[in-house]
């Protein structure tokens, strides 16, 4: 879709602070990972029909943002890694709330943008949707009722002319207890794959008998990857091994993020 046939959306409570002035490693943005290049000067677009000016930059990023130096590299360069060999569709998960996944999630798909790759952020937490209105943009419809309307998911999809990255946002707010199959995810996942270097998808707590183990068992064929944040050894190993069943690499285990967000 040309850029000129995009639709604006509504933003507000842009605050002063926005992720222009963060500082992202000299490496990832200059130098070649894998084999692929990078210009941080030019803007690759996916497929998003709608488009804000740019995305609020949420007070909780602060923490991330002031221990990039010792966290973004070995990260962003798994993910750019991971979608350099094909595998795209990389869940940001934890075993918890409030450990931090969203604001990593947010943060991650802000760094990884600047490396002049194709991001989009998936806002699969359908029992707390949260990205859209952290960001500060009001979306009319969530992918949620892709499968119920005749349109493409290209008229979900959100892009940020200045973060150049994209969301997908949620806004359900019923809080199901069980994961609808008319909830076409794994579909939106596989398509969105041939249209961005990476998916990041912010999915539920992930646990035993909940949301969010019914969407890993639901959309486990069409997930490569997944970056765990480790809140508990229980948790972890339970996690690490549901993953390995589901055939999910693990590109590594995030630490201390519950605290860095709490820091803000």
């Amino acid at each position: 879709m040309q850029e000129s046939e995009k639709h604006p959306l509504k933003i507000f409570d842009i605050p002063k602070q926005h992720p222009v002035a963060m500082h992202i490693p000299e490496k990832l943005s200059k130098e070649t990972t894998s084999g692929v290049s990078f210009d941080s000067t030019q803007q690759r677009r996916g497929c998003a029909a709608l488009e804000v000016d740019r995305f609020a930059w949420p007070p909780l990023c602060k923490a991330l943002e002031e221990n990039a130096n010792t966290i973004a590299a070995p990260i962003v360069e798994s993910i750019l890694n991971s979608s350099a060999a094909g595998k795209r569709i990389i869940l940001i998960a934890s075993g918890i709330r409030q450990s931090g996944r969203t604001t990593m999630a947010i943060w991650l798909a802000v760094t990884c943008a600047r490396t002049n790759q194709r991001i989009a952020l998936i806002d699969a937490d359908v029992e707390n949707p949260s990205i859209a209105q952290l960001l500060g943009v009001q979306p009319v419809a969530g992918w949620e009722l892709f499968s119920a309307r005749d349109q493409s998911i290209d008229e979900y999809l959100i892009d940020s002319i200045a973060d150049r990255y994209t969301i997908l946002p949620c806004t359900d707010n019923q809080s199901p207890s069980h994961w609808p199959h008319s909830w076409d995810l794994a579909s939106i996942l596989e398509g969105l794959r041939d249209h961005y270097d990476a998916v990041l998808v912010d999915m539920p707590p992930l646990s035993q008998k909940k949301l969010g183990g019914q969407m890993l068992d639901d959309c486990a064929p069409f997930v490569d990857a997944a970056l765990w944040l480790d809140t508990s050894p229980t948790d972890t190993r339970w996690a690490l091994k549901q993953f390995q069943t589901a055939g999910v690499q693990m590109l590594g285990l995030v630490q201390r993020a519950q605290l860095a967000a709490r820091a803000a």
